[in-house]
């Protein structure tokens, strides 16, 4: 009999626990706390040791660190910064030996070196500028192109094969009528037309602007929550609320990322479909979302140029000096995009957003 009230005793427990945090997630998403939210997520992807920056050397945590170094700036990132370095280094080996490397992983580990305060220039160069594989990889490598030209400022030397003007061309000529944009097909997808819009948001041409506009329009009318392959998942939830923030959508950004609390676990990470386990790469992508919402409080953009911002940001730029280890995730903060090609293995794991 004791053993029987001992186990009804600790589920009972654990149903409390998850209810509490369910609770206070919700409080935070509605109280407009994102950056709680995202605070919570750092916890999840810190060592160990309780440092997150310690633990950014796996490849899985590349979207955390460079959240973290929008939030917080890049202070003790050196040994990160160093595996980008030596990223770079083998990427570019690979190239000039002829072989294969995705367009987006160049331009992402481009778009990473940037955040850690080091040159991208050799990543954006082999990743856009002289790319000749765009068409290859496919729609979602000429978006992130324009992503990286965006995000680090980098300018197209006369040679060059691919420009922000050449990319931005493309991709608004890929859009559909109805203002949604797919990798095949004419229906239109969530997670490609979320990239396509925040892309879009920042390229420097009204007709960008425009065709970045009625993408938003398209992501506002979609009802019963946000979908891939006709799944709904926490990752193009994510995306929609990045693109959104984007566009200046905030409302609809903000009612998008309240949806986002389905997906939480105990743990404090977010699964990729509401019933399923905690997810890397969906709790990834919730931390761009939460991040971009926080930034856009202090007028950025996630993907939008990089400020000048030295290693740690202060409160003075515009973000509190804040303790990203794992014992800074206290029950004072509430509990709780790599679009990448579609991956179809029983119900799909996001989509085509971050291939990053």
């Amino acid at each position: 009999m004791k053993k029987i009230e001992t186990a009804v005793s600790t589920v009972c427990i654990a149903v409390i626990i998850a209810v509490q945090a369910a609770f206070s997630t919700a409080f935070a998403a509605d109280s407009g706390d994102w950056a709680a939210l995202a605070e919570e997520c750092f916890g999840y992807f810190s060592g160990s040791d309780g440092e997150f920056w310690s633990s950014a050397a796996d490849s899985n945590s590349d979207w955390a660190a460079y959240c973290c170094a929008r939030l917080h700036g890049y202070e003790g990132s050196e040994a990160y910064a160093a595996q980008l370095e030596n990223r770079i280094s083998e990427l570019a080996e690979t190239v000039s030996s002829g072989g294969f490397v995705k367009p987006t992983e160049l331009q992402r580990t481009g778009i990473f070196l940037a955040a850690m305060g080091h040159d991208p220039s050799q990543a954006v160069e082999l990743g856009v500028f002289q790319s000749e594989t765009l068409g290859r990889q496919g729609f979602n490598a000429y978006i992130w192109a324009l992503i990286a030209l965006n995000v680090t400022g980098e300018t197209a030397p006369d040679n060059s094969l691919n420009t922000a003007q050449s990319l931005t061309d493309y991709i608004v000529a890929s859009q559909h009528d109805d203002g949604s944009f797919s990798l095949f097909g004419d229906g239109g997808d969530v997670d490609i037309t979320s990239a396509a819009v925040y892309a879009l948001v920042s390229a420097d041409s009204d007709e960008a602007q425009e065709a970045a506009q009625r993408g938003a329009d398209w992501l506002c009318e979609i009802e019963g929550g946000y979908t891939s392959m006709g799944v709904r998942n926490c990752e193009s939830t994510a995306q929609a609320v990045i693109a959104l923030a984007a566009a200046g959508r905030t409302e609809k950004a903000e009612e998008a990322a309240r949806q986002l609390a389905e997906y939480r676990r105990p743990d404090g990470g977010y699964a990729h479909l509401p019933d399923g386990d905690t997810n890397r790469m969906a709790t990834a992508q919730t931390l761009e979302a939460f991040t971009a919402l926080a930034l856009s409080q202090r007028g950025e953009g996630l993907f939008s140029a990089l400020p000048a911002v030295s290693p740690g940001l202060s409160s003075q730029d515009g973000s509190a000096d804040i303790d990203v280890s794992a014992d800074s995730q206290t029950s004072g903060i509430p509990e709780n995009g790599n679009p990448v090609e579609p991956v179809i293995s029983g119900t799909a794991q996001s989509s085509a957003a971050p291939e990053l």
